[in-house]
């Protein structure tokens, strides 16, 4: 939604551009022929274009994967098909709009997939929304800017009287440094530049505007959760906390003593995390909250019981609704025409046993290999019963 947002900044014909030739290639496969063929020719890596949904933008970033490697093809292609296309790709200024769109749309999609992920958590939420702002707001603003904090930034943003942006010659070295590896911005004209520079600014300020009204920046509780990185620590952000989830909770008085132990042992170093996991091997050299909590609660777990549990159900809380459109998925391939009349205690232990069969025994390499090792096996059995009934019929 933020992409969608963003990129009606960008001049019209752009999606135009990019529309028309998706579409060309969307229900012909005479056309994509025709378009392989083409590469074969230019010794080009031999790739369909991806069809972009208008519906799901983010779609854009898979059309536009190959988008340059495969254009000197599209160039051969619409030069006999479509002169229009043709002359619009031949366009500099068009060109450089869509290598600065691929990059924008990229760095879209590996947040849009952290978020969609299982390990996506309110502490990621946290830190990963406000440093995609920070990097997009560190690309337009002066240098000044660039060195605040997050919330100062996020401030002066929204101030248009305290904020300044850099100057031309900066925000061009910058998006020509994002650019590079598709593009070289140097052939543009001196007017084709300006409107370029006019148009991908536009692009950051509507993003950052964007990321503004739809994600959580400034909310004042997750403003808090920066303490359950316990790098961190911050004792008035723990009560706000404890305030603001008193269900979660058992006993409030508790709590607050826990927490004043909890600072003593961290200013006195004697409170350490060991990332490993039941084996005592090192699962990640940076740190990561999930691992880190589950340290915590292992190695503190009964000496910080409150603390334990507001912590661990706040990284539960979902980020997303991808994990329950997941779950529908699920249920759907499960339900089907044909076996209607399933209960719902039956539904939820299938799902609940297809959910534990995933984590526990497909991510083992050993159950993975004895049921590979099993399956070939008995595929090798069958050949040979198969080659002893064809050679006795013969």
């Amino acid at each position: 939604m933020i992409a969608e947002d963003a990129a009606k900044s960008l001049p019209n014909q752009i999606t135009s551009i990019l529309k028309d030739i998706s579409k060309e290639f969307a229900h012909s496969q005479n056309k994509k022929y025709e378009f392989e063929t083409i590469q074969q020719k230019l010794n080009l890596e031999v790739k369909s274009p991806k069809k972009w949904i208008d519906t799901r933008w983010l779609s854009l970033s898979l059309f536009l994967e190959n988008f340059f490697n495969q254009l000197p093809a599209f160039e051969e292609y619409f030069k006999e098909n479509d002169k229009n296309i043709y002359k619009n790709l031949n366009n500099k200024l068009n060109l450089a709009y869509i290598a600065f769109l691929k990059v924008m749309t990229e760095e879209f999609c590996i947040y849009n997939k952290l978020y969609q992920s299982d390990e996506a958590n309110q502490y990621t939420l946290y830190t990963k929304s406000r440093k995609h702002f920070m990097d997009l707001f560190c690309i337009i603003s002066d240098e000044k800017h660039c060195k605040l904090g997050f919330e100062e930034a996020l401030e002066i943003f929204q101030n248009t009287e305290k904020y300044s942006m850099n100057n031309d010659e900066e925000f061009f070295t910058e998006i020509k440094l994002k650019t590079k590896k598709l593009i070289d911005l140097k052939c543009l004209s001196a007017n084709q530049k300006k409107d370029f520079l006019k148009g991908t600014r536009a692009y950051i300020q509507s993003t950052l505007q964007a990321m503004i009204k739809r994600l959580p920046l400034d909310h004042k509780i997750i403003n808090h959760f920066k303490v359950l990185n316990f790098q961190d620590f911050s004792r008035s952000s723990w009560i706000k906390l404890i305030e603001a989830f008193p269900n979660i909770i058992d006993d409030e008085n508790k709590a607050l003593n826990e927490l004043s132990n909890l600072r003593d042992l961290i200013l006195n170093k004697k409170f350490t995390l060991h990332q490993e996991d039941e084996k005592g091997k090192n699962l990640k050299q940076e740190y990561d909250v999930l691992y880190a909590w589950k340290s915590f609660e292992r190695n503190y777990g009964k000496e910080f019981p409150n603390i334990t549990k507001l912590g661990t159900s706040i990284l539960a809380f979902p980020t997303s609704t991808a994990s329950v459109e997941r779950e529908f998925k699920q249920l759907k391939a499960i339900k089907t025409l044909n076996r209607t009349s399933l209960k719902e205690e039956t539904l939820d232990s299938i799902l609940i046993a297809k959910d534990m069969i995933t984590e526990d025994l497909i991510s083992d390499k050993r159950f993975v290999n004895s049921i590979y090792s099993r399956y070939s096996a008995l595929t090798h059995q069958d050949n040979i019963k198969n080659k002893e009934i064809v050679s006795r019929k013969k």
